[in-house]
């Protein structure tokens, strides 16, 4: 008798134990794909490019640093996000577990994710683009530099032509 209450209290402790999906990167996903068709996975990734609305539910393609792939969520979900990477921003970095498709039926046979929530762990923000002045200064010689060079050759070069025809002294 003690011994199956130990295996109860045993298995009861196993059951209640909450259950995470694995964190993958996205380069995994694909290397795997055929392994992980149909789990659940935890991603983290940058928010890029755009909202696409589809209906009730809409597509954010996400960039974890190793590979892009999009995902498929609700609408309301997708709404949270409010920064999407690209060259003049850094997008909301998103927390969230999905089911990862090999080859989505759904959606033509395309590798996707499914999500029913999205959370954003970091705020995405502007990004400057600083001009180095060291570029500036190079820039300003070289630029002097070349109309210095061109003036010169145009006041010796046209001078010795005349409307296409030599001059008289470059005759003899």
């Amino acid at each position: 008798m003690v011994k199956k209450s130990v295996i109860l209290v045993f298995l009861f402790f196993l059951f209640a134990l909450p259950v995470h999906a694995s964190k993958w990167t996205i380069n995994e996903l694909v290397e795997n794909a055929s392994l992980l068709d149909g789990v659940v996975v935890t991603i983290e990734a940058e928010a890029i490019g755009e909202v696409l609305e589809r209906g009730e539910f809409a597509w954010v393609n996400i960039n974890d640093g190793t590979n892009a792939i999009g995902v498929y969520v609700p609408l309301d979900e997708a709404k949270k996000i409010k920064y999407f990477g690209d060259y003049h921003h850094t997008g909301d970095t998103l927390r969230f577990s999905a089911i990862f498709y090999n080859s989505c039926d759904e959606h033509g046979g395309e590798m996707d994710l499914h999500a029913s929530s999205i959370t954003v762990i970091k705020a995405g923000s502007p990004t400057e683009h600083p001009i180095d002045s060291l570029k500036v200064i190079v820039f300003g010689f070289l630029a002097f530099l070349t109309l210095g060079i061109g003036v010169y050759f145009y006041h010796t070069v046209k001078p010795k032509r005349v409307h296409g025809h030599q001059s008289e002294e470059e005759t003899e």
